[in-house]
């Protein structure tokens, strides 16, 4: 399960979070050849995504964050819901061409650790470890879960469980 961060209370109104601006990538550049931090980049896209790219050249690995303008304060009329925290386990349970676990496993097969995603009260952010041989892949499957989610009626019940339990045991 997906460690998670639920705030609820009373938030001035935003639009529904599908319609905030998409996400911020952040991306923590490692590699092997410097050991000396070099200086942050930031770059906005024409598509609005901004990219924030941090090298830091100690190991082969990336870390990739993406973080989404969508949380509870992001959810209008159904505010303190829990629709951006459900959207946020949603997105690992299958796209149009990954099943449910298949994500997960496809960050494992590129040198994978710490996959995970948080919800707070203004955003939702998703994020990863890879070897950084593999960050096209990476950022694939990051675009992959953002823009063809499927939302299977039976991973929705299931993941409501999940969330409930969570509520109830103070990680959600």
């Amino acid at each position: 399960s997906h460690r998670d961060r639920y705030d609820s209370g009373p938030k001035p109104h935003r639009s529904h979070p599908m319609r905030a601006p998409l996400f911020l990538l952040f991306c923590l550049l490692l590699s092997p050849s410097l050991t000396a931090q070099e200086a942050v980049r930031r770059e906005v896209l024409p598509n609005g995504l901004t990219v924030i790219v941090r090298p830091f050249r100690a190991a082969p690995v990336v870390a990739v964050q993406a973080w989404v303008r969508a949380g509870s304060v992001t959810e209008g009329s159904l505010m303190g819901s829990g629709l951006s925290h459900y959207f946020e386990h949603m997105l690992y349970k299958g796209t149009q061409t990954l099943g449910p676990g298949d994500f997960s496993a496809k960050i494992r097969a590129c040198g994978g650790a710490d996959e995970n995603a948080y919800t707070t009260y203004g955003r939702t952010v998703y994020h990863f470890t890879i070897l950084s041989k593999h960050l096209e892949s990476g950022f694939g499957l990051l675009a992959d879960i953002f823009t063809h989610a499927t939302f299977d009626e039976e991973e929705a019940r299931k993941e409501q469980e999940v969330i409930l339990r969570e509520i109830r045991h103070g990680r959600g």
